[in-house]
C-alpha cells in the first residue's frame, strides 16, 4: 500500500497570462513576464495574493508595458512636436500620464505601494478540515 499527500488545490497564485496573445514583440513578452513576477512575488510576502486579484494584475503590468512604450517614444520624439509648423505636445506624453495614473491606481488597489499596504487586509488561508479518514493510524513506512 502507498502513502498518498493531500493536495488543497494551489497556494492562491493567479495563473499568468499567455502574453504573445496580448503583444507582438518578444522583448515586451519577456517584460511582461518579469513585471508579473515582482508582482506576484511582492504580493505573496505582504500575504495578500488571491487568484481573485489576477485581472487587476493583468492591468497593472499591461499599464506598465504602455508606459514603458510610451516613455521610449517620448524619449526619441520629444515632449513637444511640430506638427505643420506649430509646436505641438507629443500625444504619447499624455499616454505616459495617463498610464502612470492608471498604474498607481491599481498599485494601491492591491496594497503594493508601503504607504498603502497597511490598510490592505491579508488573505485568509483555508485550513485543511479533518475527516473521518484521518483518525485511521498511516501505513508504517
Amino acid at each position: 500500500m502507498t502513502d498518498f499527500d493531500v493536495i488543497d488545490g494551489g497556494d492562491g497564485t493567479p495563473q499568468q497570462p499567455k502574453w504573445q496573445l496580448l503583444f507582438s514583440d518578444a522583448g515586451e513578452c519577456g517584460a511582461a513576464a518579469g513585471h508579473w513576477s515582482n508582482i506576484v512575488n511582492a504580493m505573496r510576502s505582504a500575504e495578500t495574493l488571491s487568484v481573485a486579484n489576477g485581472h487587476a494584475i493583468k492591468r497593472l503590468v499591461i499599464g506598465q508595458i504602455v508606459f514603458d512604450r510610451a516613455c521610449a517614444a517620448v524619449a526619441r520624439d520629444g515632449a513637444v512636436r511640430r506638427v505643420k509648423g506649430v509646436d505641438r505636445r507629443n500625444p504619447q506624453w499624455m499616454l505616459v500620464k495617463q498610464s502612470a495614473e492608471l498604474c498607481a491606481g491599481i498599485e494601491a488597489e492591491l496594497g503594493l505601494p508601503p504607504a498603502r499596504r497597511a490598510r490592505v487586509g491579508k488573505v485568509p488561508r483555508k485550513q485543511r478540515q479533518r475527516t473521518a479518514a484521518d483518525g485511521y493510524p498511516r501505513p508504517v513506512k
